[in-house]
């Protein structure tokens, strides 16, 4: 057998494994009380302004355990924070396709939209933003949030 071949076997069993919902974490023998622990720091750095040191632990946790929502929206805010729009862009359109009944990614993609000035793309996500967040009671304030930045947004293009 040829090293290519290999490879691609090699391959071919990780991708298996991550498709039937594997993760990094499991393989490394984490449990979850470890991956807790580490958000509830980087969420504490987040909250603290120290987002150098939030955007290394939301890193960490998103290599970890790629599929967890709450991971995943924590470091897309947190490249918001430090505009890298261009990085939060492609995190939070990975994380709002992991929830669809959350309006949060979508929410903070409009944010890195309007910030790229594209505003076309921001209207796209407050509006789903917005049926999203119709979809409950608990997503008021972020239903006034993206109704009232739709709102700006399309007086402006007016």
């Amino acid at each position: 057998m040829t090293d290519k071949t290999a490879q691609g076997n090699h391959t071919d069993t990780w991708l298996a494994y991550f498709a039937k919902g594997g993760t990094i974490h499991k393989t490394r023998g984490l449990n979850q009380q470890y991956l807790d622990t580490l958000y509830t720091t980087a969420h504490s750095r987040y909250s603290s302004h120290l987002y150098q040191d939030a955007l290394l632990l939301f890193r960490q946790l998103s290599f970890l355990s790629h599929k967890d929502f709450r991971y995943t929206l924590g470091l897309g805010v947190t490249q918001l924070a430090l505009k890298q729009y261009d990085k939060a862009v492609v995190t939070l359109n990975y994380t709002d396709k992991l929830d669809n009944k959350d309006p949060r990614a979508s929410l903070a993609l409009a944010d890195c939209f309007i910030h790229l000035k594209q505003f076309a793309l921001a209207q796209k996500a407050l509006n789903k933003t917005i049926i999203i967040a119709k979809s409950s009671s608990q997503w008021s304030k972020i239903l006034v949030q993206a109704q009232s930045l739709l709102s700006c947004i399309n007086q402006e293009r007016s």
